[in-house]
């Protein structure tokens, strides 16, 4: 399994740490919305722990669940509830 590299690593971890807010408080359609503000701030610390985490205690694992295309061998059905399934709970 290919390793991370650190680049990628802030790259993806910075896409969570501006975006997600973003997303939610544009959601919500409200700025000032403290509770939205906590939700993300608590989201991204979640994130960014279990990120660093698995970048020193398992690097491969990390790099398996960062991954977007399919992995060889994936069965059919995983492949249907990840992109099938997975949007309708969005």
């Amino acid at each position: 399994m290919k390793r991370l590299s650190p680049f990628q690593l802030v790259v993806n971890s910075l896409i969570t740490i501006l975006f997600f807010p973003a997303i939610v408080l544009l959601a919500a359609g409200d700025w000032h919305w403290v509770e939205g503000w906590i939700f993300s701030l608590w989201f991204v610390v979640m994130v960014l722990s279990v990120t660093i985490y698995l970048a020193v205690r398992d690097p491969a694992l990390l790099a398996e669940r960062s991954r977007t295309r399919f992995a060889a061998n994936q069965k059919v059905w995983d492949r249907y509830v990840r992109y099938r399934l997975a949007p309708l709970v969005w």
